[in-house]
């Protein structure tokens, strides 16, 4: 079997990747996979496992270069094209949610295709619940309850652990002046500091990084302490910074912004203890090599989609209602950057590295009396999707039991799990929820409007059912069957607009519009009949979210 995954974007996503390729391997043992990236992370791939080959674009395909070189870029682009398609594709998987992936995709030939594609009728298809599901929650980031990771496995219907999730690091890498620095910093005589600590600053935007003052008054104070080592990392577009670090000298505080090539890098991040970052493909790096993580959360970054796929990162991130924003606000005062001081994170760094166990009672009070900010560990749910839990037991608010609703819901639906029986259904919860009560303090909340709304849209989901079933089994009256498609129009424009008032369920309604691009019979017995089953799940999603919103395993 011949394998081909398209990834055409920033490192960080394509290590994500990783979990998909060992998916593939877990689903088809003898596939022989393929991989296709844009030129500038195509070194990365060389630490992957189960790859067979990686081929790449030229990094400015999609970028300027193609209004001014139109028809060299488009000879490229069908060169590459052309040679993918001699090696027959069986399936072809696009987990991206891109449009230029979207027609590549097209352009590639195989037998089967998944993930965000378009047809011969230039439509967009999503053919795979989990890049539907990522697709609806585009439009609010706030909203994502599942780890990109789980949802490149989720593809080819598999789930993956934490300990699936890894590179390869190479061991006997040539010599260079920034490794010998490195090894000379690595050998230092002094045998009482035994942790090291790396931090990486920067970030694809600027509104994820936290700001450099912020990580100098950290590491002054790391250094200051003389209980750990410090490696400052950073890339090309760090390096502007490093003459601000060059300010701290000292035996225990290493600045390599700028010095490693990517085989270097991961080299010098496998000899850390602990990685203290933002959301960067470093990050990434750190978590497939096993380090504990800090994960400093900002702006735009949402935490149950990019964070470390691992158990036990911590999440630091300001209690704010406005984190996460979109990727394009301008944010008038950073206060989800500003929030987290310092000290804070100093604390953070001790309580991970647990140094001096008879300290750790006083860094975890200092970590849990801070009301700005948030702090979360990452573990696996019930379903084998990575969840977090606050760090110290806390009141979950009634948002954040709205939020866990939706994403228990959400998982039931990835599990191909909405037919169950409402016994099994609230059996299953209990599950989730006992897990949730170790963690927090739950109180009552009553959700009688949002319920209110849920029971009058869903009489007009079961009217377009009742349409659409007549449909399925008309074999005769053309007539009768346009009748019915304008009542099941009417009603489904009806509907959608009475969702909009509401945008936490809204998600769900993408969902099923999405999962209606899938259908492609040209009977149209048999088009009712698979749109019947997709609004047979939207009644489902709904009706076990508003009884898990009137139901109170509190009674």
């Amino acid at each position: 079997m011949r394998v081909l995954v398209i990834n055409l974007t920033r490192m960080g996503d394509l290590i994500q990747t990783i979990g998909l390729l060992n998916a593939i391997k877990k689903k088809y043992p003898d596939a022989k996979t393929d991989l296709l990236v844009m030129s500038g992370f195509y070194e990365i791939t060389r630490h992957f496992d189960n790859i067979n080959m990686v081929y790449s674009f030229d990094n400015e395909l999609f970028n300027p270069k193609l209004k001014d070189d139109f028809w060299d870029v488009f000879s490229e682009l069908f060169k590459i094209v052309d040679q993918l398609n001699l090696n027959n594709y069986d399936l072809l998987l696009n987990p991206i949610v891109s449009k230029q992936s979207a027609l590549l995709a097209y352009l590639i030939n195989a037998k089967e295709k998944k993930g965000m594609l378009y047809t011969t009728n230039n439509e967009q298809k999503i053919s795979s619940d989990f890049i539907a599901y990522h697709l609806a929650n585009q439009h609010q980031l706030g909203d994502h309850c599942l780890n990109l990771v789980d949802i490149f496995a989720g593809l080819v219907g598999q789930r993956i652990d934490f300990s699936d999730y890894n590179l390869n690091v190479d061991n006997d890498i040539e010599d260079s002046p920034s490794l010998r620095k490195l090894n000379k910093f690595l050998n230092r005589s002094n045998a009482e500091i035994k942790k090291i600590v790396g931090i990486h600053i920067g970030a694809s935007q600027s509104n994820k990084a936290w700001d450099v003052s912020l990580y100098f008054k950290l590491i002054k104070q790391l250094v200051e302490s003389n209980e750990v080592l410090v490696i400052l990392f950073g890339g090309y577009n760090e390096i502007d910074y490093k003459s601000i670090f060059s300010e701290i000298i000292a035996d225990n505080f290493l600045n390599t912004i700028g010095d490693y090539k990517l085989n270097e890098l991961i080299f010098a991040i496998n000899q850390i203890d602990l990685m203290v970052t933002n959301d960067t493909g470093p990050m990434h790096i750190a978590t497939t090599l096993k380090k504990p993580i800090i994960d400093i959360s900002l702006g735009p970054v949402s935490k149950w989609e990019t964070a470390p796929y691992s158990e036990n990162t911590l999440i630091i991130e300001a209690n704010i209602q406005c984190h996460p924003c979109s990727f394009e606000y301008k944010c008038p005062h950073w206060d989800c950057h500003y929030y987290i001081d310092p000290e804070l994170v100093y604390y953070a760094i001790f309580y991970k590295l647990d140094i001096d166990k008879k300290k750790t009672d006083f860094y975890l009070s200092r970590l849990n009396n801070n009301p700005k900010i948030n702090l979360f560990v990452s573990r696996k749910d019930i379903f084998n999707f990575q969840i977090f839990y606050p760090l110290f037991k806390t009141v979950l608010s009634e948002k954040e039991y709205i939020f866990e609703a939706k994403r228990f819901v959400w998982a039931l639906t990835l599990s191909n799990n909405l037919q169950i029986t409402k016994d099994d259904f609230l059996r299953l919860y209990k599950n989730y929820f006992d897990e949730l009560s170790d963690r927090y303090q739950i109180s009552k909340y009553k959700y009688a409007d949002m319920i209110k709304l849920i029971q009058s849209i869903s009489k007009y989901i079961l009217n377009i059912i009742v349409y659409l079933e007549k449909i399925e089994y008309n074999k005769k009256s053309l007539d009768k069957i346009k009748e019915l498609l304008l009542y099941v129009k009417r009603d489904k424009q009806i509907l959608f607009n009475k969702a909009k008032e509401y945008q936490v369920i809204y998600d769900w309604f993408w969902f099923a519009t999405f999962k209606e691009s899938e259908i492609e019979d040209e009977n149209i017995n048999q088009i009712a009949r698979s749109t019947k089953i997709v609004y047979n799940n939207l009644y489902s999603q709904l009706q076990f979210f508003s009884e898990l919103l009137n139901y109170n395993l509190l009674d």
